[in-house]
Parts: C-alpha cells; sequence; structure tokens
C-alpha cells in the first residue's frame, strides 16, 4: 500500500461502504488461494463470517490481505441499498460494455475473474423485490442473458444470511476488480465519485423501475429501450395547469414533428419513449390520455406504411407506453428552471436530492462547511463536489422561452454554477451551535450529549432506550456497532483481567472511561493516560475503542500535530483522539501541545485555522486517550495538566506470547462492549467525576516533576516565611538606616538580625537554578523567562526593585530564603 492510500484509508473505506451497504451482523469473508477453475474463475476459500464488518476488515480488504463481501438484504428482512447484475462471460470486451451503460444508472465493476459486475446504488431502502425487476430489466436491455442478479432473494427466512456479493477493489488501487468508465479503468477516488453521481435517488429508482422493469431474467436478448431515466428532460414543470398544458401541448406537436422523420429501424424506440413522456403529462392532468393516445396513433398512420401486424405492435406500444407513463412517481423536482433566481434553484436542488422523505433536510451548511446525512450522521462535503453536484444538476435542466413557448436547454454556465453554490449556503445554513444538537428542537428529546448513534438507532444512554436515526440530529460522528441489549464480552471481561490481574480499580476506571467516550460529554475535563511496556495491551485498548466508536468518530493524531499550523483542524466533530506512541520530539512545540490539551479537556471556545476553507471557531467535543510507554514531556509551570489526567499503568508485558487471534474475538464481541460501557457510563454519571486508582498516583507525580521543574526545584532549594514567622518579625522594633548604606544592604542587615523581612535578589535565585538544571540535566533558560516560571508557579509571590551599592536598581524577592543560606 503506498503513502497515499494509507493516509486516506479510513476515509476511502467509509465512503466505499456507503455504497455497498448491507446486513450489519454478518459478512462474506474470502481468502485467496491463488488458483483457478477451467473455466477462469478464481478459486477462494470462503465463508459467511458471523460478526459486523469491522474498520480492520476494510483495510485487510484494500490491502489485499481478504476478500469482503455483503450479504445485500438489510436488516429488515425486505429492503436493499444496492444491487448487481452479475455477468459472468469472460470474453465480453469491458470498455465497450462501458460506454453502452453510461446513460444508465449503473457503475461496471471488472468481476475477479475477468467478468462484468454492474451495480445500481440507491441513497434509500427499497424493497429487493424492485430491485430484482430493475435488474431483470436492464439485463435484457443489454442484451445479456443467463446473468446472475444480486440479491437473489426477495425476503431472508429465519437462519438464512442470504447470498453475499464480492466488494470491487480488492488490494485498493492494485487491484483487478476496478471501475471502467468511458473506457478506463478508475482509481478508487475517482470511482467513489462516479459511484455518488451514479446513485438514484428513491424517487429516481421508481421511476427507473417503472421504465425498465421486468418480472423474470431474460431468456433471450430483448429489444432495447431507449433511456429515459437520466436524461428526464421532459419533466414537466410543477406550475399552474394552465401552464402545463401549454407545455404538454407544445411538446405532443414537437413529439409528432419528430415522428414524421424516424427511419423504419428505430420506430418502435422512439414511439415508446414519447408514448412514456405523454403518460407522465396526462398523470398530471395537462393532457387527456385518450388525446395523447389518439395523436400519436393518427400521426404514425398518417407517416408510416404499416401493415397490419405492425400496425398493432406499434398501437400496443402506445398504449403500453402512457400506461407506464402514468404509473411513474412524480418527479423529484421542476427541472424547468429561471437563470435569474438561483435562491429559487437551490430549493429546488435541496427539495428534490438533499430531502428524504420525510421531509427532513438532509444536507446542512454548519461553520462554513457542507455537512450531508449518510447512513446515521452528518459527514463534510467539501465545496468541489457541491459544485460538481450544481453542474450535473443545471445540465439536465431547463429553461422556459416564453417568446417561442417551450422549454430550451438550460445551458449552465460558471457565473449561474457560483450564484446557485452561494445561494445554497444560505437555504442549508443551520444555528451556529457546537454539535451534537436537534435541528427541530422539541420537548421530548433527550439531551444530545446524552445519545450514541449507533448503527441501528440513537441509544440514550440514561434510559437505554432506543430512537430512530434521523437526520434532525446533527452530529458528526457515529459507530457501525449494533445496541443488542442482551450482547455480552466475556473476552473482553478476560482480556482486562490478564493486563490488570492485581488491579480491578484500573478495569474500573477504563469501563468509565469507555462510558464517558460515548456521550457527547466533556464536562469532567479529564484526559486518559495509559501508560505500560510494549506489548502490554495499549494498542488492543486503542482499537477496540476505536472499532466501538466508529472509524470516522476517532482520529489518531501525533503529539507533534497539535503544533502544527493546520493538525488541530482533525479534531472538529470527532468523539474521540487515540494518541499512540506519544513522544515529544525535537520538532514538537512542546507548548503549543500543552495549551491544546489544557484548552480542550477545559471546554475552552477554539478558533481553528482550516486548510481551503474559513477559520473554525467552537467548543471541541473530542476527548484524549493517550498511549505511552513513558510519561510525556509537556511543559506546564501553572500545574493544571497533570491534575487534568487519569492515569492507567500497565505491568506485563505479553511479548512474545501474543495471541493472534484476540482482536477477531473482540471486535466480534462489540455489541457486548457496548452494553459493558452502558453500564459504566451509570456508575459514573452517578458519581459525577472520575477516581484516580492509587495504581497511577505516582505517575502523576512524576507528570507534575516533568511539567513543573521550576516547582520542584523550588521545593528542594527554597523556604517560605511562614504567617506565625511574619507576625512575630513585625512585633520586633525596627533598626535606622545608616546614611551610606544602599537599600539592598540595609534590608539584608535587618533580615539578618531578623527584624526584615527575608529576601532573595533574582540574580541569587536564577543562579542556584542554574546550578540545579545543570545537576538534572534541564536547559536553565535565561533569567527574564526564569522570573516568569516562577511567577507562574507561585502567583503571590511578591518582589520589589532594590538599588544595591551601586545604586544599580535590582529585583528583589520577599518572603523567601534558598536554603543554602542562613535561616529565616
Amino acid at each position: 500500500m503506498d503513502a497515499r492510500t494509507a493516509q486516506n484509508i479510513h476515509v476511502t473505506v467509509r465512503t466505499l461502504a456507503d455504497f455497498f451497504v448491507g446486513y450489519s451482523t454478518a459478512h462474506g469473508h474470502s481468502e485467496p488461494t491463488g488458483k483457478h477453475r477451467e473455466d477462469g474463475k478464481a478459486i477462494a476459500k470462503s465463508w459467511t463470517d458471523k460478526t459486523p464488518l469491522a474498520q480492520h476488515d476494510w483495510d485487510d480488504h484494500l490491502a489485499g490481505k481478504i476478500g469482503v463481501g455483503i450479504h445485500i438484504l438489510l436488516d429488515d428482512d425486505v429492503n436493499i441499498r444496492f444491487g448487481v447484475i452479475d455477468v459472468d462471460q469472460y470474453k465480453i470486451d469491458l470498455k465497450d460494455l462501458s460506454e453502452k451503460i453510461a446513460d444508465l444508472p449503473l457503475t461496471l465493476f471488472r468481476s475477479k475473474s475477468g467478468g462484468a459486475h454492474l451495480h445500481c446504488s440507491i441513497a434509500v431502502p427499497r424493497p429487493a423485490a424492485a430491485m430484482q425487476k430493475l435488474l431483470n430489466g436492464l439485463a435484457a436491455h443489454l442484451g445479456f442473458t443467463g446473468c446472475e442478479i444480486f440479491p437473489k432473494q426477495t425476503i431472508r427466512e429465519a437462519d438464512d444470511f442470504g447470498s453475499w456479493i464480492n466488494i470491487p477493489y480488492f488490494a485498493g488501487d492494485r487491484s483487478t476488480r476496478y471501475a471502467i468508465v468511458n473506457r478506463r479503468g478508475l482509481p478508487l477516488d475517482e470511482a467513489i465519485d462516479h459511484l455518488a453521481m451514479k446513485q438514484l435517488s428513491g424517487d429516481e429508482f421508481d421511476e427507473a423501475v417503472a421504465q425498465f422493469g421486468a418480472d423474470a431474467p431474460p431468456t433471450q436478448p430483448a429489444e432495447p429501450k431507449t433511456v429515459i431515466h437520466l436524461t428526464r428532460h421532459e419533466t414537466a414543470p410543477k406550475t399552474t395547469i394552465a401552464e402545463g398544458q401549454a407545455f404538454a401541448a407544445e411538446r405532443l406537436q414537437s413529439y409528432i414533428k419528430e415522428l414524421r422523420q424516424v427511419v423504419k429501424g428505430d420506430r418502435n424506440n422512439k414511439l415508446n419513449e414519447r408514448a412514456f413522456w405523454l403518460g407522465q403529462m396526462a398523470g398530471r392532468g395537462w393532457i387527456d390520455e385518450d388525446d395523447a393516445k389518439n395523436s400519436l396513433r393518427d400521426a404514425i398512420r398518417g407517416f408510416w406504411n404499416l401493415d397490419r401486424d405492425d400496425w398493432r405492435r406499434m398501437y400496443r406500444t402506445i398504449i403500453s407506453g402512457i400506461k407506464r407513463g402514468k404509473l411513474v412517481p412524480h418527479p423529484e423536482i421542476s427541472k424547468i428552471l429561471d437563470p435569474s433566481d438561483p435562491l429559487t434553484i437551490a430549493k429546488k436542488l435541496v427539495a428534490g436530492s438533499m430531502t428524504d422523505e420525510a421531509g427532513d433536510r438532509l444536507m446542512q451548511r454548519h461553520k462554513g462547511a457542507f455537512y450531508q446525512f449518510r447512513n446515521n450522521f452528518y459527514r463534510q462535503v467539501n465545496d468541489e463536489e457541491i459544485r460538481n453536484r450544481v453542474w450535473r444538476y443545471l445540465g439536465r435542466a431547463q429553461c422556459w422561452d416564453a417568446k417561442a413557448n417551450k422549454a430550451l436547454p438550460f445551458k449552465p454556465n460558471k457565473h449561474i454554477v457560483a450564484n446557485v453554490c452561494e445561494a445554497l449556503q444560505s437555504v442549508c445554513m443551520v444555528a451556529d451551535r457546537d454539535p451534537p444538537f436537534w435541528i427541530k428542537e422539541q420537548d421530548d428529546q433527550p439531551p444530545p450529549n446524552e445519545l450514541f448513534i449507533c448503527a441501528n438507532g440513537l441509544l440514550h444512554l440514561s434510559t437505554k432506550r432506543l430512537l430512530p436515526v434521523t437526520p434532525n440530529f446533527f452530529c458528526l460522528s457515529g459507530s457501525d456497532v449494533r445496541y443488542d441489549e442482551k450482547a455480552t464480552c466475556p473476552e473482553w471481561t478476560a482480556f482486562l483481567n490478564s493486563i490488570w490481574s492485581d488491579d480491578p480499580y484500573s478495569s474500573t476506571a477504563l469501563k468509565e472511561w469507555f462510558g464517558y467516550f460515548l456521550s457527547q460529554d466533556t464536562k469532567l475535563q479529564k484526559v486518559l493516560l495509559v501508560i505500560g511496556p510494549k506489548r502490554g495491551g495499549k494498542g488492543t485498548i486503542g482499537r477496540v475503542a476505536k472499532a466501538l466508536l466508529g472509524a470516522e468518530s476517532v482520529i489518531g493524531p501525533t503529539l507533534h500535530s497539535f503544533g502544527t499550523q493546520y493538525g488541530p483542524q482533525e479534531l472538529i466533530g470527532k468523539s474521540l483522539a487515540v494518541i499512540s506512541d506519544a513522544r515529544i520530539t525535537n520538532k514538537s512545540d512542546a507548548s503549543a501541545i500543552t495549551e491544546m490539551l489544557l484548552a480542550v479537556s477545559g471546554e475552552d471556545p477554539r478558533t481553528l485555522p482550516r486548510k481551503y476553507l474559513s477559520a473554525w471557531t467552537g467548543r471541541l467535543t473530542v476527548r484524549f486517550m493517550i498511549l505511552a510507554t513513558e510519561i510525556p514531556s509537556l511543559p506546564d509551570e501553572s500545574g493544571g495538566l497533570p491534575n487534568r489526567f487519569i492515569v492507567l499503568p500497565l505491568t506485563e508485558s505479553f511479548l512474545g506470547r501474543e495471541d493472534h487471534d484476540l482482536e477477531r474475538r473482540l471486535m466480534g464481541e462489540l455489541p457486548g462492549i457496548l452494553n459493558w460501557a452502558v453500564e459504566g457510563y451509570a456508575t459514573l454519571s452517578k458519581r459525577g467525576r472520575f477516581e484516580q486508582p492509587k495504581s497511577g498516583t505516582e505517575s502523576i507525580a512524576d507528570m507534575e516533576r516533568i511539567a513543573e521543574p521550576v516547582a520542584t526545584w523550588a521545593t528542594e532549594n527554597l523556604r517560605f516565611e511562614t504567617l506565625e514567622e511574619r507576625e512575630e518579625r513585625l512585633a520586633r522594633p525596627k533598626l535606622e538606616r545608616q546614611s551610606n548604606e544602599s537599600e539592598i544592604d540595609f534590608a539584608t542587615r535587618m533580615a539578618s538580625y531578623g527584624y526584615g523581612e527575608p529576601f532573595e535578589t533574582l540574580q541569587a535565585l536564577f543562579a542556584n537554578w542554574n546550578q540545579w538544571c545543570e545537576d538534572t540535566g534541564r536547559k536553565a533558560g535565561s533569567d527574564a523567562s526564569f522570573a516568569k516560571k516562577l511567577r507562574a508557579v507561585f502567583p503571590k509571590l511578591r518582589s520589589e526593585r532594590m538599588k544595591n551599592d551601586k545604586g544599580k536598581p535590582v529585583t528583589a524577592y520577599l518572603g523567601v530564603k534558598l536554603l543554602d543560606f542562613s535561616p529565616i
């Protein structure tokens, strides 16, 4: 895997998964053998894995280690999100086929044995039976016989997962299972863009089924149909009846003229197409069905010289075309648009392709970026993709020519596209609040920070009640794990017992931390540090946390990235940041790292620069889990950072006796681990705070010594005047200053006799600090930086400017003495 693929693998995997959505608790698993059958089909060792498809499975698929398959039927047992025509004709010209399907709702993938997988994707669930009808018809349209249609079943029977289909791009961009578009093989990122362009809305899918649907797979090549679905030039405007009637009358006359010019071999296709369009208009009440039928009948009777059999066949085409057109659901929006009204165009675009069947908008504009609802939470969409959608939308649209009283192609340009994109920002704008939040608030909604997004709903952590997934809940992270209240996790419990066999308090603290991760709450203002030897279990804990919360909910930054300009932007919208091998390098800006950890864990609002976007301002809801073999060296003279940590130490290493199958077993227990974490959330909520296990207190003390060297030096080298000593000194008589005595000499004499306040000059303190740093292997810095750090550690420490015997003012700190000098 190259560096580029490795860097973007989770984004790519998740986006690829959006177009291959199926049964969530089982998946196909295959391992290549390198052998082939006599017919050329590759041989693999394959089985159904009765566990959820995890992130590491997608990673291994793209890396070429295992093949992943999807059981197409969804969890409701009857609906699907995609289907496949499996064409096992290995001598087929795939480049020619890619051109043949250009206007069809299909994406061509080369199968592992050289055949064709024609993929059809839907943005919303639709019945498997409807997908079978569509793919049967499309296979007939393309002239394929004997091909397999997936889904094979229209309903899942008890104890039957249904058939599964292999996923493309096994081994990533090195794959032989790639998409082919316009005679060219595509890399994975371009294939994903093409899938997004080809994905159908619910209305578009219903329209395609009405046009192409067939009840059975083809046994012989069928007469091709003219593609209507993707062009949609004849979609009438949702305007007044009078305007619609004028539009339909104009189109009818245009169709009649066109039919006069049709050559003999294309007559049935053209007639079927025009009849279908007139049927659409008849269904909207803009033309009488009988008038449309009779007009077409009279036209072909006058234009075409037909024998009796041909005449009957053509008349049946008219009747069936109009009948099918009437049954097509209303188009998602009117495609006749006004170029001078970008706001209305944006509203129509949103209403048609960015709104679900319940009327909830699926696209939001929040803090300078677009977010689209996919599956169960919102994901960021870059502005380039939005522009592409607008270009495609306007490219299929028409504008009304009032003088000619007819619709003409819209012909978009950069200026119009830019105006529509800007209008979309206004149409899709949501409140400038920190997610998660309800877009439309109601009294019976649970608090947003108490909800965890599962694969099968919104889990209210306090009541364990599962609510339906809804785009009304604006959240930027979610999990692939299904909530099952009966699930258990014996392997996970055994693992924790093995790493903390004599420290159950650390195991309990981790349980509460996992519960804390589930919520969107940050009020406890803590950071988790798991510290221990290599192969001690840190990595396993991190990977399980990532799988539980979801790949797009977790980020794996380095501490160094926090000190870079754009590194912190990756924290936006994330639930957890897992920082592995947390070391401060020479390139790291340690102070910036400390500032970031303090600010985010302390719930301070942040303004973060974003590459190619405006700066983001808000409160981050990410929590930090740091996995390290040693305590990170983070400077913090204020003393606040060490107190933010909960430290869980690991003491045993399993190096040389690793259980290499452990992670696979743990991934199968994720629903049970979710229940375990929910219990931890309940315990933590009841107590209202974390409890630091005693095993980690010494590590926190070490952190304080590392983070606050000035405080450590002061503890070892300074003594401060107590209240009793101060009161006793003030009760003594004061001495008189001699005429030739400097201020500092007089203060020194007063202190030596116990009459004056003890003090040390900055010069004396810095000399002692410099020697201490040399002895302990630290850098002393300048006297100015030392004074600043001293003030941060002791904010109540008083200082005065005194003149020495040369009349030069020097800084003196009052109420303190170095232990190397005379006692107070």
